[in-house]
């Protein structure tokens, strides 16, 4: 079978792309490149993009006007600045998603209005989340509505992105900002002012008891045991736990222990982390040790592959999370960053001090250094022991406030229980563990 022939265009920098199937522009003027996608077939439309490019070239070159930028431009240069964010597959994903809607729209025009149609579409739309029949073991999509803080996560990628074409990005022609002012994108609500909280406003996270630990533990599978106590007893991020690896242990003789510090592109906020280890902590690392040194230079490893997992929120995680009989509300969160969350509220209720818990559980603090001495990790060690000791401290679940050790929503006419569907047990306020 012969090769199949290569479409050609008439016009030198307009190319024929095989794998597209479309005419893509690359081509130099005046020691630019000029590159672009055109996405249609028609070599006549090609040669008019390109012309109309060429055209906004010139003006820029020869009389100063300052080029119409995209908002496709802004995402490409936004997509560039972030690849080495830990959470650039994330943000490149959001990014994405807007294209369709956004991609040809100049960023002079981008405003509450012309975000609306994208919101009502992503309302619409809501999260799919694959689920497999136990029984026939096929996989079926289940939707649900998404939450007010997830679309305005994404509306904070393009706030970031007319910030950046207002204040930093320049036009390489003129020297002008691309845009001249950028405008204020509202977000939606997550939380009421007054009143019970809607299902569409945030959920909020929700601090494990000692024994809702305990039952929660014993639901998971052993491989998501051991990761999950030692999240609750590190306070580490589900990407730190996964991604863990050997060579980032550093042992600390004068303390008889070692101590794991997590390289700057794999933690979240960009700042190298410190992961100081209790006695749990150490007996989950001394089982991963004896089981995979030698075998797999990661400390949580796939057993069929020798690659970290992508992820500890799995179907094993949400299936364990209801056989618990914890809240499924929704209003509460049942992801595993719940186990950060109750690792830093033990730490609270231990009297540790506000800076001490920010370096334990990896918050931003300006502080970048990765140079510890031995006292330093002697106070983070002494923070983390107390986790060791099950002392239950003050447990406010959402919807609830605590003044003193009365519940102000004490009032029977006054209860949540329709509105969240969860049990009166499942909004208990103190506990006390004998």
């Amino acid at each position: 079978m012969g090769r199949k022939s290569k479409r050609r265009h008439p016009r030198q920098g307009i190319k024929w792309c095989n794998r597209r199937q479309t005419w893509v522009i690359d081509k130099v003027w005046k020691k630019r490149r000029i590159y672009c996608v055109t996405f249609t077939d028609n070599p006549d439309e090609a040669e008019s993009i390109l012309n109309a490019e060429l055209e906004r070239l010139r003006k820029a070159a020869l009389h100063g006007e300052r080029p119409t930028y995209l908002f496709h431009h802004g995402v490409e240069r936004y997509v560039d600045e972030r690849r080495h964010l830990a959470s650039f597959e994330d943000l490149k994903a959001t990014a994405l998603r807007l294209m369709p809607h956004l991609g040809d729209v100049a960023l002079s025009d981008i405003h509450d209005g012309t975000l609306k149609p994208y919101i009502a579409w992503r309302r619409r739309e809501g999260i799919k989340t694959r689920r497999r029949n136990p029984k026939t073991n096929e996989f079926f999509f289940v939707r649900r509505d998404i939450k007010h803080s997830t679309i305005n996560r994404e509306l904070e990628v393009v706030r970031t992105i007319l910030l950046s074409a207002w204040r930093r990005w320049r036009c390489d022609l003129t020297g002008r900002p691309w845009i001249d002012a950028a405008p204020i994108i509202t977000m939606l609500p997550t939380r009421p002012s007054k009143g019970e909280p809607a299902q569409e406003h945030s959920a909020q996270a929700y601090s494990l008891s000692w024994e809702e630990q305990d039952k929660l533990l014993s639901h998971l599978s052993p491989r998501l045991q051991a990761m999950a106590l030692f999240k609750v007893n590190t306070g580490t991020r589900e990407q730190e736990v996964c991604q863990l690896r050997w060579e980032w242990e550093h042992a600390v003789p004068l303390l008889g222990t070692s101590v794991f510090i997590v390289p700057e592109g794999y933690v979240k906020n960009g700042e190298a982390r410190l992961i100081v280890l209790n006695r749990i902590a150490r007996t989950v690392i001394a089982e991963q040790r004896r089981r995979w040194v030698g075998k797999s230079a990661y400390v949580f490893p796939n057993p069929r592959t020798g690659k970290p997992y992508r992820a500890l929120h799995t179907n094993g995680w949400k299936r364990a999370w209801h056989e618990a009989g914890l809240p499924t509300g929704a209003w509460v969160r049942q992801g595993v960053h719940n186990l950060k969350h109750t690792c830093g509220r033990r730490l609270r209720a231990a009297g540790i001090a506000l800076e001490t818990r920010k370096v334990c559980l990896g918050h931003s603090n300006g502080d970048i250094t990765t140079h510890y001495s031995a006292a330093e990790i002697s106070e983070l060690l002494h923070a983390f022991e107390l986790l060791c000791q099950r002392k239950e401290g003050i447990v406010v679940r959402p919807h609830l406030q605590v003044v003193g050790g009365r519940d102000l929503n004490e009032a029977p006419e006054k209860s949540h229980r329709s509105h969240t569907g969860c049990e009166e047990s499942d909004k208990r306020v103190v506990t006390h563990d004998e």
